[in-house]
């Protein structure tokens, strides 16, 4: 199959959704190159322990001149923090992993409860002992629209 090479192509087309792997500013330039704002493109995250997308970023020109496209604002209920190895709040621009905080979420791994037990933990952020998160294993830090995966 071709791919479109140019904005006339895909007319019915508003929207494109993207999930599972990061999109970096080569693939917006590309995008934005032959479709501009005409086709809504979307950055999605959110593991399938979190039943799926928990956050979304609507792709701008602007983000063509990013290190790397953000996954967005979280989703109404849901929130994001990125922790440091020590457990500790990351300051803003510092690498961490990715803790989703959630009510829309697994009860964790069929048959597994080491593995449950080491993923959904108790909000380090958080003295509610009832106040799970989730550990993602994925590394990102804060932008000021969001969190990034690094």
């Amino acid at each position: 199959m071709r791919e479109p090479s140019e904005a006339g192509q895909l007319r019915a087309l508003r929207h494109v959704l993207l999930s599972g792997e990061p999109i970096f500013p080569a693939d917006v330039e590309d995008w934005w190159s032959r479709f501009g704002a005409r086709i809504r493109f979307a950055n999605l995250y959110g593991p399938s322990e979190t039943t799926m997308t928990k956050f979304v970023h609507h792709i701008e020109g602007r983000d063509r001149r990013r290190s790397c496209v953000p996954i967005g604002k979280p989703i109404p209920g849901c929130a994001a923090a990125i922790v440091s190895e020590t457990g500790q709040p990351c300051p803003a621009g510092t690498v961490g992993e990715i803790y989703i905080r959630t009510p829309y979420r697994s009860l964790g791994y069929y048959r597994q409860p080491k593995l449950t037990n080491e993923v959904f933990i108790a909000n380090p952020l958080s003295n509610d002992p009832e106040d799970v998160v989730y550990k993602t294993g994925d590394l990102g830090r804060m932008l000021e629209d969001g969190p990034s995966r690094s």
